[in-house]
């Protein structure tokens, strides 16, 4: 997580990972890769029908010479097999960029798909009662909201009033 420089957002408790393995309506998994009792990389996946989808997944430093994050993925891919499934995506760069990341999953595959988030406001008074309140959470705790291109706003984290960055695009995805 320092290594790549992420969002405080993404430094997630224990109870999450718990809620993660325990709620009956995900079918989720670890694929985790070991030398001598040491974890070098792992991630989490999960299974809707016959398609897998990569949540999140890290490597240890010491061992990014040896690329185990491409013995994980094939580890989920072999399971994913095993159990029936016919898809396994694992997304792309950060921010649906070509970066580094995205040149590193380009490699496990030719297949490539066009990224498209749907942006649907179903109970808008409810979203702008959200959006007051997390404003004035903001200016309690002296946070300002970044909102260029996050959806909804009320889900923005914010981020400390001398720190504003001049763009910053966050995308949250929830699987169900």
């Amino acid at each position: 997580m320092r290594r790549v420089g992420a969002d405080d957002q993404y430094y997630l408790e224990r109870s999450y990972f718990e809620r993660f393995f325990t709620t009956p309506q995900i079918e989720a998994w670890m694929s985790v890769v070991h030398m001598d009792g040491d974890v070098m990389a792992a991630g989490l996946f999960t299974r809707c029908g016959d398609i897998v989808q990569a949540h999140l997944n890290g490597t240890r430093d010491r061992y990014l010479h040896l690329s185990p994050a491409k013995l994980m993925y094939d580890g989920a891919r072999l399971y994913s097999n095993g159990s029936g499934a016919r898809v396994m995506h694992i997304g792309g760069g950060v921010g649906s960029g070509e970066d580094s990341l995205f040149h590193f999953k380009q490699g496990f595959s030719r297949q490539r798909h066009q990224f498209v988030l749907w942006k649907w406001v179903l109970r808008q008074t409810v979203v702008h009662s959200l959006t007051r309140e997390k404003e004035r959470f903001r200016a309690m705790t002296g946070r300002l909201a970044n909102t260029n291109g996050f959806f909804p706003q009320y889900l923005c984290p914010g981020c400390p009033c001398e720190e504003v960055p001049q763009y910053r695009f966050y995308q949250i995805h929830a699987y169900r």
